[in-house]
């Protein structure tokens, strides 16, 4: 079933109105799960990220970047609803649907949310939505941004991009100024048919994934938590906080499985990994 998925979407990829019809299916297949609960379990998921983030630094009258604003805007208006003063959120095209925002904000309990465009939206909570948009250029001066953030962003980005975004983080962050990170690294098809495991993406070469997954409609980059260690090691971030999720049957999945050569030199607890929390502070 999740190579169907596939399929349809290297297609859209492909489609001048791809994006769009993409959102529509997404969009069904989210009604299709449960709607309202759904959307909650998520609120509460960037919530506890938050919270986790406000331990090492609080948000009130922070200036904030942020990577992949997304269809919604959860994040952003999550942001300002823990008072976040500014908010400059950049995005590689212009996902953001007007109606979700307004049911983020409702939901959450922004003011006003209901009544406003969504440029109104926007500027009554400090948000600088910038769509198309390049987070690894922000134009921003330097030493001008408390926070970097990016939520279950980094794994659909290319390997360069990433690294830059933390080249630039080092940029414009103050001193003391905090990057935080919730990089999903399991396999995204595996919500979408059960029979896929988190880890079962190892298995495929890279050529294979890169021609039909790496796209601007599904792109993921299979980088492993050992990856972004490394690169956060070399922009010169300290680690505040790491939390990941690893799960001893995908171990053991890991070790029963040929994974492609492309992972070789990782051991199966650095595979198996499928999710990590990465907070980091820049001098």
């Amino acid at each position: 079933m999740w190579k169907i998925k596939v399929l349809i979407q290297f297609v859209l990829a492909h489609m001048p109105c791809g994006e769009a019809i993409n959102h529509r299916l997404q969009r069904v297949n989210a009604i299709r799960r449960g709607g309202a609960p759904c959307l909650r379990d998520r609120i509460n998921e960037v919530d506890e990220g938050l919270q986790n983030l406000q331990r090492v630094k609080p948000l009130l009258g922070s200036v904030v970047v942020e990577v992949g604003t997304g269809w919604d805007a959860l994040p952003t208006l999550l942001l300002r609803k823990l008072g976040a003063e500014r908010i400059h959120t950049f995005d590689h095209l212009a996902h953001l649907r007007h109606n979700l925002a307004q049911s983020i904000g409702r939901e959450i309990g922004l003011p006003d949310s209901e009544q406003l465009t969504l440029a109104g939206l926007l500027e009554s909570n400090g948000i600088n939505y910038v769509a198309p948009g390049d987070a690894t250029k922000t134009g921003l001066p330097d030493n001008s941004v408390d926070l970097f953030y990016s939520f279950a962003v980094l794994e659909h980005v290319p390997d360069s991009v990433a690294e830059a975004l933390m080249t630039e983080a080092r940029r414009v962050l103050k001193p003391g100024g905090i990057w935080y990170s919730l990089i999903g690294l399991h396999d995204h098809y595996a919500g979408f048919d059960k029979s896929v495991s988190e880890v079962n993406f190892l298995r495929y070469p890279e050529w294979l994934w890169r021609l039909l997954v790496k796209n601007n409609i599904s792109y993921h980059n299979r980088l492993r938590e050992r990856d972004f260690l490394e690169m956060m090691a070399r922009a010169g971030g300290e680690i505040v906080r790491i939390h990941h999720v690893q799960r001893p049957e995908d171990v053991e999945r890991v070790k029963a499985m040929k994974v492609d050569r492309h992972f070789a030199g990782y051991t199966p607890e650095e595979l198996a990994v499928t999710r990590t929390e990465i907070i980091a502070r820049f001098a």
